[in-house]
């Protein structure tokens, strides 16, 4: 197992990292940290001029901090880092810690391109001749594109068997996997709240089983944000987003996120100098470290629409059923799991539904304002999309923040009507 993944790590998390919270209980304070020191950088150029002679050499040997080369890193990436940590672990200040001493985090041109390069940091350290029979053991409703990564690319580059998958919300079907495949399974991967079925993973239950087996935990939080919930504080080894859906909040840049022990980060900073999965400039950096910041607010308004919108649409006679709030969900604020919630359309046959769901786009795309006919989340805007592969009739809807829930409520109304009057 990798060197950071150690009886240090595992006695500093045990002592600090998990706590019987599993989010900032004062929205205020993380607020706060997230817009601490607001700067704007300079990201005119991706070379930036030395100040003296010998500087490059100072840098490159660690004799003094600076940057020279934007690949390599610049001041708004740093930021950034920082500004994730604090949104992840920033309850450390709490202990009198630092949470920079402990935790580090980096960012990659998409959630994607993190979720990969994790995964290759994991195996690397460990010797080509040793891979044979290793796994990942990944939660097994997953982002789609997640599954021929850890399925197909990542076994065939790595020399690693595919990725054995299970069902994480079934604590014994994980404990299962680990033991009939004790010491082959690299990391456990989930998703704590899955897109879009909205399945629930306890991480403190995975927590507790992984640290039997040796095993690090690492979580996609991108449907949670650290507004709702920080995985850290639930023995979550790593944390992952795809900072284009909330942190981002607007849809118009892609980006990826890392977060974890500081020896592992600089494992991925190396990683990533000479693979270039970095972002292409810092004008991307100092976006995502501005609008980091209003990451509670813009959560607050995605979640009160979609209480209001599940409520209308659970009571729909023309909607078979609705999903938003999972039976139990004891470690998000509010027990909430995010904004993004799922209906399934009625219908006498499963030609009918996915007509159905059809005939319902097609309203939205030919009457536009209030709902979007797209895919993505964590948009100001709504945006609902059918999804045939979890069944004829199935509807996922990210729910945005303009227009509010009663506006929203009125012109589905009058597209559910729509669709099912044309009968």
């Amino acid at each position: 197992m990798s060197d950071w993944f150690n009886q240090a790590w595992e006695q500093f998390k045990e002592q600090y990292l998990i706590t019987d919270e599993s989010f900032d209980l004062d929205q205020k304070v993380f607020a706060e940290r997230i817009s601490r020191g607001q700067t704007t950088f300079d990201t005119s150029r991706i070379n930036p001029a030395f100040s003296r002679g010998g500087e490059l050499y100072d840098i490159i040997e660690g004799k003094s901090q600076g940057h020279f080369y934007e690949r390599v890193g610049s001041a708004a990436k740093d930021a950034l880092a920082h500004r994730l940590v604090l949104a992840e672990a920033g309850y450390l200040e709490e202990q009198g810690l630092n949470p920079q001493d402990h935790i580090g985090a980096t960012t990659f041109p998409t959630g994607m391109s993190a979720i990969a390069n994790v995964a290759e940091a994991l195996v690397m350290p460990i010797p080509v001749k040793n891979r044979e029979g290793l796994r990942i053991l990944q939660g097994n409703n997953v982002y789609f594109h997640t599954e021929p990564l850890f399925g197909e690319a990542i076994p065939q580059k790595m020399g690693i068997e595919s990725a054995l998958k299970v069902d994480t919300t079934n604590i014994d079907e994980v404990r299962a996997a680990l033991e009939e495949n004790k010491g082959r399974i690299i990391a456990i991967f989930y998703e704590p709240i899955t897109n879009p079925l909205l399945e629930y993973t306890d991480t403190r239950k995975i927590h507790e089983v992984a640290k039997e087996y040796g095993v690090p935990v690492i979580t996609d939080n991108t449907f949670l944000t650290p507004f709702l919930s920080q995985p850290l504080r639930e023995g979550a080894d790593i944390v992952i987003h795809s900072m284009t859906k909330y942190m981002n909040g607007e849809g118009d840049a892609m980006g990826g996120a890392v977060i974890g022990p500081v020896e592992f980060i600089n494992h991925l900073n190396g990683l990533q100098k000479v693979n270039g999965a970095v972002f292409s400039d810092s004008e991307l950096a100092q976006l995502f470290y501005d609008r980091i910041s209003n990451l509670p607010e813009n959560m607050k308004r995605h979640i009160d629409n979609a209480v209001v919108i599940y409520d209308f649409l659970s009571q729909h006679p023309n909607v078979k059923s609705a999903t938003y709030t999972p039976e139990e969900l004891p470690h998000t604020r509010d027990c909430i799991p995010g904004a993004v919630l799922n209906f399934t359309l009625k219908g006498d046959s499963d030609e009918e539904r996915l007509a159905n769901v059809i005939a319902l786009e097609d309203y939205i795309i030919n009457n536009p304002g209030v709902i979007e006919n797209r895919v993505s989340l964590g948009e100001e805007q709504h945006l609902m999309i059918g999804e045939r592969d979890y069944g004829p009739g199935f509807v996922r809807f990210a729910v945005g923040r303009e227009p509010g829930a009663m506006k929203v409520i009125r012109y589905l109304n009058k597209a559910l009507d729509h669709v099912y009057q044309k009968k």
